[in-house]
């Protein structure tokens, strides 16, 4: 189902609300199951990417049918503008990016990451998976293990990066710079230790997006897009270039 499917109708919105709290839920377990050793590295892939993919539809469609709403009362300038589409997706990211940091973080090893010990997660893979599970609802909970996973492994890309996703989703619709300030610099850390990780680049595209540096942002997001990112995050990044590379929504 589309926005244009939706067209402000109540309960065509109303299903696809159902659908996104199924998926997010869905991709919260999956990251369960597999941080308990009850799901094989395969399906967990599959099943997440699949899951990653349609959760992304149904949230764009939400927050297209959304902006219809919001044209009607039109008086928004710029940064305004951009606020609702990059929530958005923040609460993608706080579902399924930092899912696939802790995948990342099981499979392989990057720079400044810890090897897994034996045949269970590390400590910092298990703090990763279970700031994925509670940041949506509690943030302050989340920081509180990324910084544990810090504090141990200053050089964990994986921690930085989320953290610096997180600060930037609770500065959406405050007046606090503060936040964004500390969320480019955690951003900035996981890219100084990992200047090669895409995800790591996207999320800086996000925050300059927040600070509205349209141009910083394009060039953010073009670069983690040369740096190779797998499916659900090639999609992500591309749908914001395309968005950027338009040219802006004029206001009556």
């Amino acid at each position: 189902m589309t926005a244009a499917a939706v067209g402000r109708d109540p309960d065509a919105r109303a299903e696809l609300e159902e659908e996104r709290d199924f998926l997010l839920r869905s991709l919260d377990d999956l990251e369960a199951e597999r941080a308990a050793g009850e799901l094989a590295e395969g399906d967990y892939r599959n099943l997440k990417d699949g899951y990653t993919a349609r959760a992304a539809e149904v949230l764009r469609a939400l927050d297209e049918d959304r902006a219809v709403g919001e044209r009607a009362a039109a008086e928004a300038p710029t940064r305004r503008r951009w606020t609702r589409p990059v929530a958005v997706l923040v609460v993608v990211g706080l579902a399924v990016g930092a899912g696939l940091a802790v995948a990342a973080t099981a499979g392989s090893r990057r720079p400044g990451e810890t090897a897994t010990g034996g045949d269970g997660p590390t400590a910092a893979t298990s703090r990763l998976a279970q700031a994925a599970s509670v940041a949506r609802q509690d943030p302050r909970r989340a920081l509180e293990l990324y910084d544990a996973v810090l504090e141990d492994d200053p050089r964990n890309v994986e921690a930085w990066a989320e953290r610096a996703l997180l600060l930037a989703s609770l500065s959406v619709g405050i007046d606090r710079p503060g936040l964004l300030d500390e969320a480019r610099r955690s951003v900035d850390r996981a890219l100084e230790i990992d200047p090669g990780q895409p995800r790591s680049r996207f999320y800086l595209g996000l925050i300059e997006l927040f600070g509205g540096d349209r141009p910083a942002a394009q060039a953010a997001f073009e670069q983690a897009l040369a740096d190779d990112p797998p499916p659900p995050l090639r999609q992500a990044i591309e749908e914001r270039l395309a968005e950027l590379r338009s040219p802006p929504a004029s206001t009556p």
